[in-house]
C-alpha cells in the first residue's frame, strides 16, 4: 500500500455539530497504526506546519479505503478543516463515523 498521507482521519467527535476532535492513524505506507486523538486546533497546526492529512472509511471487508485530502480553510478570520475548499464557515470531513 502506498502512503496516503502523514495522518489518516477515521472518526470525528462533534460538540453541538462542530468538529472538536478526531481520531487519526499515522500512515507508514504499509500499515496504519498508532491511532491518536487530536483536537481540531492540533490538526490545523500540523497541516499549516507541512503535515498531510486525508480521511478514510472502512469498506465492506473491514479494510480502510482512502477518502479525501484534508485542508485548512479560513473564512472571516476563523479556520476550519475541510475535504473541499469552499468558503462555508463550517468543518466538513465527509461522512466519517462519530466517537
Amino acid at each position: 500500500m502506498a502512503k496516503w498521507a502523514d495522518y489518516v482521519i477515521v472518526e470525528v467527535r462533534k460538540d453541538e455539530g462542530i468538529i472538536d476532535k478526531v481520531k487519526a492513524f499515522r500512515d507508514f505506507g504499509n500499515e496504519l497504526k498508532d491511532k491518536k486523538i487530536f483536537s481540531k486546533e492540533q490538526i490545523i497546526k500540523k497541516i499549516e506546519g507541512g503535515y498531510s492529512f486525508c480521511t478514510a472509511t472502512k469498506n465492506q471487508n473491514g479494510k480502510y479505503q482512502r477518502g479525501e485530502d484534508v485542508h485548512v480553510v479560513e473564512v472571516d478570520g476563523e479556520k476550519y478543516i475541510r475535504t473541499d475548499r469552499n468558503d462555508k464557515p463550517a468543518d466538513n470531513l465527509g461522512n466519517l463515523p462519530e466517537f
